[in-house]
């Protein structure tokens, strides 16, 4: 059996020539798709137990970035005393398919782990603890992976130059493409995520046996088409696995509730839990009404429609179907357009109405509407005498821009003369600091853009120009009602006396215009889409009612500023400074080698940001970001590959430092690009967004890759092994990805804004690129 000498292949024995190029860039390529549609799949199952906030979003692809920078730094470190690295890539892959089930199932039942009573919060810091522990599995051998594979690529081409790291990189990224195009159009679409799951994992053994074959390995393939063929089987038991771990999920919410369906469709996760004969619709483990409700909905629908003296034509976005609707048709309406984004909604609950709120369906007034909400009123061509928003609080990016000034622009630019509009927020009967901050957030940017603003004790607030015929006046309601001469045998007009006692009114608008009155630079209040801070105090709520003690660190964190940058870059450049100082005959190559990490490191901290700022924007525009992450990621993972691939002939001709240069300066503009464009998305159209939100994603990852590849390059020159290069820089790329993600996710976007985030990376990443440039320069 001929094989590759040592001294070609950095002393490992690698297997004959049948051991090809082709099937070990396959191989990774393999890994890299199961990667991403391993992250696409558990982003999904946190969105769900993290009650569909985008915090899910910064805490996995945190503590999936650190891990896998994890796995590749510490493998890097032994790159050498691997002997056999066909073999333990092949054994990793089996590994990694049975963490990926298993995390899967251990995700739907998170709640069981923190003892927490029935429908209780679990808090963002224990699910973050909680995040950080499950994805060590999947990403910690994948960081590995990418550093066995690289070094198993160079011992085949018998090449220790940077191509390889590079190769390795584009292979990986590629197939982070494949699997995000596969999960997206696919696997998600058509299968659940344990038969999804299945599916990975019989592509990923299937190469793995190639690959072990190809290395005459011949028991490691004959065991890799077994697990193959075990995976096809339970191909088919995946909709019972997935039955079985839903119920196993939703007993720990409420044991005393019965799982009756569950559904997912493009928007989110759905299940219908009942209990005796009433029924709950969840929507990505967020309650969203419940049927039947005979009471609630009978009296919103009167206190609405009292505000105006003859309304005919109404708007409703979300929450009509649990008896909304039936109540308002009381009115004799002539038009109500029924604004539901997914139809799943109504499919899956329509089953569980009464013959009265099914009749409200098919009322020939009503036209029901699957859109998003704020499209449609952007692109009304009518207007409406009432526009009523019945939407959970603002606890996701997606719900929260229906709290917005650009929304509420939009809203009463739709509203006839003597029109209402009505939203509200939930206030629970109490008016503790964190819920008075969010409901004094809404009610402040309603300010901004209606003259007329009236808040009720509920949470309800209602808008309208100056002469707009808004009252809380319980003696006026009943008398409007009477008016009217309606017969309600369900409705009684005196419970406005109760629902609306005057010092109660007087008291919710008294102390929400004193919290608006309080806005400065240091408690802002104006929610708007590129400055979510109702998202961001409804956060504060959350923790306060999980009852954790990191109330502190939020009242903390709101007082960020934009120029505390400045430190933290000084921080970071400081070991560069100290270095430079040293011998430079010892240590010259030591601080050059701390600056091509650090700008490695700050280029994935750029690249994640971005990334974590552009999913927020499309929430803001589209609201279902639930199935498109797996495209948005691909984009961004395919312009990994582009960038590390093209770069190799902008530095033949430039050379590496100006190649350096120019991507860092295009990352620059690029930030300022974001910026100004974020300013005005809402203008925008849908279908132009779409296309501009893809090439966003694209260009980002480009800069990234092609920065990577320039590194590589860079550390070539400083005498660095291509196994050990591409451990340390993927491993910084990562670290650095990891920290923004946390950052953006939690802390910049929600409390800076986007515009201030966008300033912020661009001075980290111009200050990095900075000291790369200074310590080559003295090379």
């Amino acid at each position: 059996m001929q094989v590759l000498r040592r001294k070609d292949c950095g002393g490992v024995e690698i297997g004959p020539r049948r051991t090809t190029a082709a099937a070990t860039l396959a191989a990774l390529l393999a890994v890299g798709a199961f990667e991403q549609i391993s992250q696409v799949l558990l982003v999904r199952e946190f969105f769900v137990v993290f009650k569909g906030n985008e915090v899910s979003f910064g805490a996995v692809f945190a503590f999936w970035m650190l891990w896998t920078a994890a796995g590749s730094w510490l493998i890097s470190l032994f790159s050498r005393k691997i002997k056999r690295p066909a073999v333990w890539f092949c054994i990793l892959n089996f590994f990694l398919c049975a963490c990926l089930v298993a995390e899967i199932y251990l995700v739907r039942i998170s709640r069981s782990f923190f003892a927490v009573p029935s429908g209780a919060y679990v808090s963002i810091f224990s699910m973050a603890l909680f995040t950080f522990i499950m994805l060590a599995g999947v990403c910690f051998v994948g960081g590995a992976q990418f550093v066995i594979g690289a070094k198993l690529y160079a011992a085949v081409r018998k090449s220790t130059g940077s191509e390889i790291p590079a190769r390795a990189y584009i292979a990986d990224s590629l197939g982070c493409l494949l699997g995000g195009l596969a999960v997206t159009f696919v696997l998600v679409v058509f299968f659940d995520s344990f038969t999804s799951a299945f599916f990975a994992a019989v592509g990923l053994i299937a190469v793995t046996a190639w690959l072990a074959f190809a290395n005459r390995l011949r028991l490691l393939g004959a065991v890799a088409v077994g697990v193959m063929v075990a995976c096809l089987v339970l191909v088919f038991f995946g909709p019972a696995i997935n039955w079985a771990a839903d119920k196993s999920q939703w007993r720990t919410y409420n044991e005393s509730y019965e799982l009756v369906e569950t559904r997912n469709s493009r928007y989110g996760s759905l299940a219908v839990l009942g209990y005796q004969e009433q029924r709950s619709l969840f929507e990505n483990g967020e309650l969203y009404f419940s049927v039947p409700d005979e009471t609630a909905p009978i009296i919103s629908a009167n206190l609405f429609m009292l505000q105006h003296p003859e309304p005919k034509s109404i708007l409703v976005v979300g929450g009509g179907i649990s008896g909304l609707l039936r109540g308002i048709l009381r009115y004799g309406v002539e038009r109500i357009d029924y604004v539901e984004l997914d139809p799943e909604v109504i499919s899956v609950v329509r089953k569980h109405l009464g013959p009265e709120d099914l009749a409200a369906l098919e009322d020939p007034a009503v036209r029901i509407h699957n859109t998003d909400g704020r499209l449609f009123v952007s692109r009304a061509g009518r207007s409406y005498d009432l526009v009523i928003c019945q939407l959970p609080d603002p606890s996701t990016a997606s719900l929260n821009r229906f709290y917005t000034a650009e929304f509420f622009t939009q809203a009463r630019r739709i509203l006839k003369k003597g029109g209402v509009f009505v939203t509200g927020v939930s206030s629970e009967g109490f008016w503790e600091k964190e819920l008075l901050r969010r409901n004094g957030s809404v009610f402040a940017t309603l300010k901004q853009v209606f003259p007329k603003v009236v808040p009720s004790p509920g949470g309800t607030f209602f808008a309208g120009e100056q002469d707009a015929p808004i009252t809380l006046d319980a003696d006026k309601l009943v008398e409007r009602f009477k008016s009217r001469g309606l017969d309600m045998r369900d409705f009684v007009p005196e419970i406005f006396y109760t629902t609306l006692e005057p010092d109660s009114v007087a008291a919710a608008k008294e102390k929400l215009e004193a919290v608006a009155a309080q806005e400065t630079g240091a408690v802002p209040l104006v929610n708007t889409d590129s400055f979510p801070v109702s998202y961001y105090y409804n956060l504060v709520i959350w923790n306060r009612l999980s009852e954790t003690g990191w109330i502190g660190a939020f009242d903390w964190m709101v007082g960020v500023r934009t120029w505390w940058v400045l430190p933290a870059l000084l921080v970071l450049l400081l070991p560069l400074m100290v270095l430079t100082l040293l011998s430079p005959t010892r240590m010259r190559r030591v601080d050059a080698k701390y600056s091509v990490l650090l700008l490695m490191a700050v280029t994935g901290l750029f690249g994640m940001v971005v990334e974590i700022a552009l999913l927020y924007w499309f929430q803001n525009v589209y609201g279902y970001v639930y199935s498109m992450i797996g495209l948005l990621t691909a984009m961004f993972m395919f312009g990994l590959a582009l960038g590390a691939g093209a770069s190799r002939h902008l530095v033949r001709r430039w050379g590496t430092r100006r190649a350096t240069l120019g991507a860092g300066v295009g990352a620059l503009v690029f930030s300022g690009v974001v910026a100004a464009l974020s300013c005005a998305s809402w203008q925008l159209s849908p279908a132009f967004s779409l296309w501009l939100f893809l090439l966003l994603n694209l260009l980002s990852g480009l800069l990234v890759g092609a920065m990577f590849r320039m590194m590589t390059f860079a550390a070539e020159s400083l005498g660095w092994k291509p196994e050990s290069s591409a451990g340390l820089l993927y491993g910084a790329d990562l670290a650095g990805a990891c920290l923004g993600s946390l950052a953006a996710g939690s802390l910049l976007i929600p409390v800076l804004g986007m515009q201030s985030t966008c300033l912020v990376i661009a001075v980290l990443l111009a200050g990095a690129l900075g000291g790369y440039l200074f310590s080559m320069c003295r090379l």
